[in-house]
C-alpha cells in the first residue's frame, strides 16, 4: 500500500506490537495499492477505516486473523474480488462496511452465524445475500 508514493505495508509489520486501537486512513485519495497480507498481524486491532482511499486488490485472507476486530470500514476504494469466509472468525465485529468497491460472488454464508450489527454492502457486484440476521 502506497501514500503519496511511499510504500507504507512494512508499517503493518513494524507497528504490530504497538497498535492496539485504530488505524483511521479515510479519506485520502493519495493511498493506492492493496492492502497487504501482513495486515493479520495486528491481533490487537479494534478499529481499520480505509474508506474513501485508492486502494485496489481483494480484502486479504489474513484479515480473518483480526480477533479483536469491532469496526471494518473499506468503502468507497476499488477492492475487488469475493469476501473471504475467513472473516468468520471474527467474533468481535459488530460493523462492516464494503460499500461502493467492486465485490463480486456471494456473501460468504458463514456471515448467518456472527453478530453483526450493521453490514453495508451496496454499490457492488454481489450475486447473493442469503438469509443474513
Amino acid at each position: 500500500m502506497y501514500c503519496y508514493g511511499v510504500q507504507v505495508s512494512n508499517f503493518f509489520m513494524t507497528a504490530a506490537p504497538f497498535l492496539t486501537l485504530t488505524i483511521a486512513l479515510a479519506d485520502i485519495p493519495t493511498i493506492a495499492g492493496s492492502i497487504p497480507e501482513e495486515i493479520g498481524h495486528l491481533s490487537k486491532l479494534r478499529t481499520l477505516l480505509l474508506r474513501g482511499n485508492g486502494i485496489g486488490g481483494s480484502i486479504p485472507t489474513a484479515i480473518g486473523l483480526l480477533s479483536n476486530l469491532v469496526t471494518l470500514d473499506l468503502s468507497n476504494n476499488r477492492i475487488e474480488g469475493t469476501i473471504p469466509s475467513e472473516m468468520a472468525s471474527l467474533t468481535r465485529i459488530k460493523t462492516i462496511n464494503f460499500s461502493d468497491n467492486k465485490l463480486t460472488g456471494e456473501v460468504p454464508e458463514e456471515f448467518q452465524n456472527m453478530d453483526i450489527l450493521s453490514l453495508t454492502l451496496e454499490g457492488n457486484n454481489l450475486s447473493e445475500f442469503g438469509t443474513l440476521k
